[in-house]
């Protein structure tokens, strides 16, 4: 028996809840005037940093907790150790997320007029949760920023 229109649809179509978002946290550098407080990536997007791809693969069903009992994952919650962004601006943040996502591009007129945002302090970012030296502003970081260890 063949089946029906309706069955071969329901097996096609898309299901807009097939996916899974990667809330990112970043306590130190939230405010309650923070617009966003959390910052959401596709596994894939999480998955261009070595760090987090490390924590997302070994995602479980327990919650893991840092030494002072506070949570740092729990069901694709993700909250970051101020260590890793210290001295990180909301602004930056903001900024590093709009870079991650493809939403903002660095370009040397970008770059030679940001006067708001600290492009050394998003290059430690980016080295500190190891993101993909592949990536176009990683690689303009990189350049701009050859030795960036302590800032």
């Amino acid at each position: 028996m063949s089946e029906t229109i309706t069955e071969i649809e329901k097996k096609s179509v898309f299901n807009i809840l097939d996916y899974t978002d990667i809330k990112l946290y970043f306590p130190d550098s939230i405010s309650s005037e923070s617009l966003i407080k959390e910052f959401i990536l596709s596994k894939n997007d999480v998955r261009q940093s070595d760090f987090l791809e490390v924590i997302l693969d070994n995602m479980g069903i327990d919650d893991e907790y840092d030494k002072d009992g506070n949570i740092i994952v729990s069901k694709n919650q993700i909250k970051i150790p101020s260590n890793l962004y210290r001295g990180i601006r909301y602004i930056d943040l903001v900024y590093f997320f709009d870079l991650w996502k493809g939403k903002e591009i660095l370009t040397e007129s970008s770059i030679s007029n940001d006067k708001i945002h600290n492009l050394k302090a998003i290059k430690r970012l980016c080295d500190s949760l190891m993101l993909n030296t592949e990536l176009y502003f990683v690689k303009r970081l990189t350049i701009l920023f050859p030795n960036n260890n302590n800032g």
